[in-house]
């Protein structure tokens, strides 16, 4: 879980870039959490997992903004796990991205947010990667 309300900073709009902020590993079973959001799967034997990342996101101003979260597996983005909003400033929206993979040793997940609209932040109040 995100332990304290963070901007992610937007370089591009469209584009991709990891959720920022330092995490708190809540618990761990056969995965391994960092103070960066990623979450790898340390078992030696191939599991099929949901895996569901829940974040609260607003621009850091405006209104009427596009606002996407993705799920990364290994770096790379998850082709058809994105989720959108429209967000305005002051008025956060809560996106849920729901996932289910077939895990092997030491694959990872992290969360990626992106403007649609502009290059304005994104206010991360709060974000919460599961892997179970």
């Amino acid at each position: 879980a995100l332990a304290a309300q963070t901007n992610t900073v937007i370089a591009a709009y469209n584009t991709p870039v990891l959720v920022a902020g330092t995490f708190t590993v809540v618990s761990a079973a056969q995965m391994a959490g960092t103070t960066s959001g990623r979450s790898t799967y340390l078992n030696a034997r191939p599991a099929a997992l949901p895996i569901t990342a829940n974040l609260t996101i607003e621009p850091v101003s405006g209104t009427g903004k596009t606002m996407s979260a993705y799920l990364y597996k290994n770096g790379s983005k998850v082709a058809g796990s994105k989720v959108t909003t429209i967000t305005s400033a002051t008025l956060p929206q809560n996106l849920t991205v729901v996932w289910q993979d077939t895990l092997v040793t030491n694959d990872y997940y992290e969360t990626y947010l992106e403007n649609n609209t502009d290059d304005i932040d994104i206010v991360v109040r709060n974000a919460v990667l599961r892997v179970n």
